[in-house]
């Protein structure tokens, strides 16, 4: 009779709260942070919003996919992030937590924010050497960080180059106290392979793969985080019970709905033969107009071209976006005024007209700036400072040098703009290919 009365009063409770969430609209706000939609916990307002239980749905089905895409393991869990530089973050915590005092072995193919990083959570940097057949770390390894693919040469990591390990050893130190070897982290920047070479987790024993969306046309602050934590247990970055426990914080669920999809779009138009050609056929160009450019020294990806240059001033290669050619400095997170290294990605044939490559030639030597015409700029300033301080008086003196400045670097920027204007003849594209 008391179990009968008990289950009465619940279902009453239950419809109670139902009929007062159908009014009320918080319902949408309760239902966006119940974290437990999919794991079988009891949210009511999931009745009303239906489309929510389907937004969650779908994302199970992305994480899947993501999984497969990299072999990820069955133990594998997938996180949404702001992108790889949190990833990059988080990796070096959790590697500190596992031993504060280990080495963290990169290489010279790292993003600078790995060193960054290094140094932020007051931890050992080391890069490995590729001219070695293989590839050994130090016994204090905690973290081997793995950067895929150069984001500024193409160059692919060895990976076949490890040496391999047994982990599950013990040896004894110098005071003969029993130590047990530590297993290091194994984490891949896929950021800039992701959809032009395959992924292996569990062939290449991997604890994480991180990559940020945007790289494949997804949107920006967006970033996709697989780890497999079965042996070495995960720290989260940032702590919260919204996915799982592996990361809190609010993330935006719309933007990861078509991963799948664009990644698949992104990998179809990626054409590994056509690069290769576009390639060569762009060397012997640069070759030819006498344009310094880096040689790979490792296996790389054909689809990047690292140009270097005396001073080109980032305006004007941003100019040359207008006309169809799209460029970049050698990293997005240059903040210097004179481009030193531009670096030229593309994904096929189609991307290039007609003589385009040459016509990139015609415009580098344009817009490129020799250092020694900055030497003779300098001079020419350093002299006029001179004959302005038998004239004048200090103040206008640093007035007058303050003007100059500005007016140089304007005079600098408006000739280099000039240049390119006057190359539209050489900047309209042909619908032929190479």
């Amino acid at each position: 009779m008391n179990l009968i009365l008990f289950i009465i009063i619940f279902i009453f409770i239950i419809v109670l709260i139902l009929i007062i969430l159908k009014h009320i609209k918080m319902t949408r706000y309760l239902n966006y942070n119940s974290t437990f939609i999919t794991g079988g916990k009891f949210n009511p307002s999931d009745i009303y919003y239906q489309d929510n239980i389907e937004l969650h749905t779908k994302e199970e089905i992305i994480k899947n996919y993501l999984k497969e895409y990299v072999n990820a393991p069955d133990t594998a869990s997938v996180i949404f992030n702001s992108g790889a530089s949190e990833s990059i973050a988080n990796m070096f915590l959790w590697a500190k937590e596992i031993s504060k005092f280990g080495v963290v072995v990169g290489s010279i193919l790292d993003h600078p924010t790995v060193k960054e990083n290094a140094d932020n959570f007051g931890m050992e940097y080391t890069m490995i050497d590729f001219k070695k057949n293989e590839i050994t770390l130090p016994e204090d390894t905690v973290m081997m960080f793995i950067t895929g693919v150069s984001p500024k040469t193409g160059e692919i990591f060895p990976m076949s180059k490890i040496k391999k390990y047994n982990y599950l050893s013990e040896h004894e130190d110098s005071i003969n106290n029993t130590v047990r070897q530590i297993k290091p982290l194994k984490v891949l920047d896929a950021s800039q392979m992701i959809g032009k070479i395959k992924i292996d987790m569990i062939k290449d024993d991997l604890n994480a793969v991180f990559f940020s969306c945007h790289k494949f046309g997804g949107e920006f602050n967006t970033g996709v985080l697989i780890v497999n934590d079965g042996i070495i247990k995960y720290k989260p970055l940032i702590a919260g019970s919204q996915q799982e426990h592996m990361r809190g914080g609010t993330y935006n669920a719309y933007a990861y709905q078509n991963i799948n999809k664009l990644l698949n779009e992104y990998s179809s138009q990626y054409n590994e033969k056509e690069c290769k050609e576009i390639y060569e056929t762009f060397i012997k160009e640069l070759d030819k107009n006498k344009i310094e450019y880096y040689k790979p020294k490792l296996n790389h990806l054909y689809n990047t071209i690292l140009i270097h240059l005396h001073g080109c001033n980032a305006k004007a290669i941003h100019t040359l976006a207008e006309y169809g050619i799209y460029v970049g400095s050698s990293t997005a997170c240059t903040n210097s005024k004179k481009v030193k290294e531009l670096r030229i990605s593309y994904l096929n044939k189609s991307e290039f007209g007609k003589n385009t490559i040459s016509k990139i030639c015609k415009i580098i030597k344009e817009v490129d700036i020799d250092d020694n015409d900055d030497n003779e700029i300098d001079k020419d300033d350093d002299n006029d400072k001179i004959d302005d301080n038998n004239k004048i008086d200090n103040d206008d003196i640093n007035d007058k040098n303050d003007n100059k400045i500005l007016d140089k670097e304007n005079g600098e920027i408006e000739e280099e703009i000039d240049k390119v204007n006057k190359l539209n003849d050489i900047l309209k594209f042909e619908e032929e290919y190479i």
